[in-house]
């Protein structure tokens, strides 16, 4: 009937290991850093600007942003402090 004593567990079996945690696909990752607007999170559409640190955004967003002295908030856009620098792509 089993439990009789004629079996030794192992470590292995008696021992739960920590799960790793997920990563994301690096590919996935870059496919939507190129694909949506650095700003807003939404997708990019005509015209699209770029920063001097290579990242995409949306043109109406950014200036959006620029008068409502909002852009500040973003972390990620926070070097930007007007127009002139900015590439712009697609006009």
């Amino acid at each position: 009937m089993g439990a009789d004593g004629g079996t030794i567990p192992k470590r292995c079996e008696l021992v739960k290991k920590k799960k790793k945690a997920e990563k994301l696909d690096r590919s996935v990752k870059n496919a939507t850093k190129w694909r949506n607007c650095q700003l807003s999170q939404q997708p990019l559409k005509k015209p699209i600007i770029a920063c001097r640190y290579g990242r995409l955004y949306n043109k109406e967003t950014v200036i959006e942003a620029i008068l409502t002295k909002t852009i500040q908030n973003f972390e990620i856009a926070s070097h930007i402090k007007g127009m002139k620098v900015s590439s712009s792509f697609f006009r």
